[in-house]
């Protein structure tokens, strides 16, 4: 249990550092990245963001994902699994989150289910399942 509790701080905390990434690659470009690469760095043509994006504890298993609007990055989503079945904090939903292109059906991080994210201050929010 208290291996589970730390590796969900852990993605808590990866997630809100690439939050604040992002806000500062908005600010500079007027747009969010297109897609995000965990594992490599976070950067444009004149600036690095991130070093290295962090990847979930448990990966390959379980990985972070990303979402936003290809074609006119103006918002994201950033989400991870959470082991804690009894984690009620903000952002977590343990019956997992819809999938805003698809409808019905539930997102993926990797193979496990997503139950928790951050987004953009202009993101509408994810509806829980």
């Amino acid at each position: 249990s208290s291996l589970k509790k730390g590796r969900d701080a852990r993605r808590k905390a990866d997630l809100q550092e690439v939050q604040k990434a992002l806000e500062i690659y908005y600010e500079n470009n007027g747009k969010y990245p297109t897609s995000l690469n965990f594992g490599s760095s976070l950067s444009d043509s004149s600036k690095t963001y991130m070093q290295k994006l962090p990847t979930d504890p448990k990966s390959p298993a379980c990985e972070y994902k990303y979402i936003t609007n290809t074609d006119n990055p103006t918002y994201y989503y950033l989400l991870s699994t959470i082991e804690n079945n009894l984690d009620q904090s903000y952002g977590v939903s343990q019956t997992g989150y819809e999938d805003p292109s698809n409808p019905g059906s539930k997102l993926q991080c990797g193979s496990c289910d997503c139950k928790f994210y951050v987004s953009s201050p202009n993101a509408s929010p994810l509806k829980k399942l």
